[in-house]
């Protein structure tokens, strides 16, 4: 059962949700922002009580793929159920809108930015609890791979050099403009910096993938580990949209969209859900409101509604 705002109902959680918090710290440091927003969704979660987190994180020196593939190891042998991926550099905002919606200004006119900071539907999706949402996705809708969309933290405009890609068969993706209760997509090419992933996904992997195993380096005593993101080369077809014919590429993946792959092909799907706003921290922050097509469309929406 939800209310209007999308906010989730905690008494439909039986027994406490035990969530692990991991951090593939590149550069041994999380962004302060990042910090703030984490501390901020686990604290003022409607789930309270019932939510218990556990942090964990991989410093420098480990490269990223082993990085998550240690991580995944630690989460799967502790009693945690879900595991929550975050990159160090993700903003995301938690009852600070004014905050966060102030790094936006910048390509808003003064105006249009007024107009901007008065939307109901962008005021709401700037609150929302990024924990929360995710957990609603996974409680509500049975989803055991579900992240938010992130764009690459430097100046660039290409829906190709999103860190999630919803439609890798090439076909025409639009980014809605709305709240929904079920507001999720399917991709097969989802990125690890906002995941999160339920304990039976890496499970299934290892039954489907044996060839992943490994011993050496040892990660947990006694136990065997799995390369969950190892990059791979897949072999695409996509539609030709001219000719109306299909047509095989060979894609790298790298760690992170091979590991969604394998899910993938595990049974389970990965989606995006679209509720949630992301920022990723670089000279400045970089979001799906960050694109200029998307600058455009809101500018339009603006002027079209000052009053």
């Amino acid at each position: 059962m939800m209310t209007n705002d999308l906010t989730l109902d905690p008494s439909i959680i039986k027994g406490k949700i035990k969530l692990r918090i991991s951090l593939p710290l590149v550069n041994d440091s999380i962004h302060i922002n990042t910090d703030l927003g984490l501390s901020r969704a686990a604290l003022t979660s409607v789930v309270g009580e019932k939510l218990e987190i556990t942090r964990d994180f991989v410093g420098s020196g480990t490269p990223i793929d082993m990085a998550r593939n240690i991580l995944a190891a630690r989460f799967l042998a502790s009693d945690d159920e879900w595991q929550l991926q975050i990159d160090p550099g993700l903003v995301f905002p938690t009852a600070v809108f004014e905050d966060i919606a102030g790094f936006y200004s910048s390509w808003l006119n003064p105006q249009s930015y007024r107009a901007f900071m008065k939307q109901g539907m962008i005021r709401q999706m700037f609150k929302i609890n990024v924990i929360d949402e995710l957990l609603r996705s996974a409680i509500k809708y049975g989803k055991t791979m579900v992240g938010g969309l992130c764009f690459i933290n430097r100046g660039i405009s290409s829906i190709e050099d999103m860190a999630s890609i919803p439609n890798p068969d090439g076909s025409p993706f639009d980014i809605s403009f709305t709240l929904a209760d079920d507001n999720h997509i399917d991709t097969s090419r989802l990125g690890a910096q906002f995941l999160l992933v339920h304990r039976s996904v890496y499970e299934d992997i290892e039954r489907n993938y044996p060839e992943l195993r490994f011993t050496n380096p040892v990660i947990i005593s006694n136990k065997p580990a799995y390369a969950y993101y190892q990059p791979m080369v897949v072999e695409d077809n996509i539609i030709e949209s001219v000719e109306g014919t299909h047509k095989a590429y060979s894609s790298y993946l790298d760690g992170e969209f091979a590991f969604s792959e394998r899910a993938s092909k595990s049974g389970h799907k990965p989606c995006i859900n679209m509720n949630i706003l992301l920022g990723n921290m670089g000279d400045k922050v970089y979001s799906w409101l960050d694109r200029p097509p998307i600058q455009k469309h809101f500018i339009d929406l603006m002027d079209n509604n000052h009053e």
